[in-house]
């Protein structure tokens, strides 16, 4: 059955707040970001610094990118391996760098070489991108 000329379909209910799901998503993106930059910065406050050396290069399983191990002391004077879960191409550090080592004095395992900056760009992109594309689609 044709539709009369006046009368339109109605849109459906993407179509209707599609603007609004994009601003919505963005939101989640900037959340998300302010939430492992608060994280990270919260550990580092009350977190033990100290001075570690890269002491080799470790492919993990089913990895491409070789991540540093680096070996710190504690406080209490205890050696500590730490491989790094990022790996990246080429290296960041050098066999034999001093690097500051952030480790949690209550779980000596409980590690961060500092902030994570690659995730907190990637979620402030995608946060910006579609930020923007929902303002636009609100014009």
């Amino acid at each position: 059955m044709k539709l009369p000329p006046f009368q339109k379909k109605p849109e459906s209910f993407l179509v209707r707040n599609s603007s609004n799901i994009f601003l919505f998503a963005g939101m989640v993106f900037f959340v998300l970001a302010s939430y492992l930059f608060l994280s990270q910065y919260l550990f580092m406050k009350n977190a033990q610094m100290v001075i570690g050396k890269v002491i080799s290069y470790e492919i993990p399983k089913s990895k491409t990118l070789r991540v540093p191990v680096i070996e710190y002391r504690s406080l209490d004077n205890h050696t500590h391996i730490f491989r790094h879960t990022e790996g990246t191409n080429p290296p960041t550090y050098r066999i034999g760098e001093q690097v500051k080592i952030y480790y949690n004095p209550l779980e000596n395992e409980d590690v961060i070489l500092g902030f994570s900056f690659i995730p907190l760009i990637i979620l402030m992109i995608f946060g910006t991108f579609f930020t923007i594309i929902g303002f636009a689609m609100k014009q």
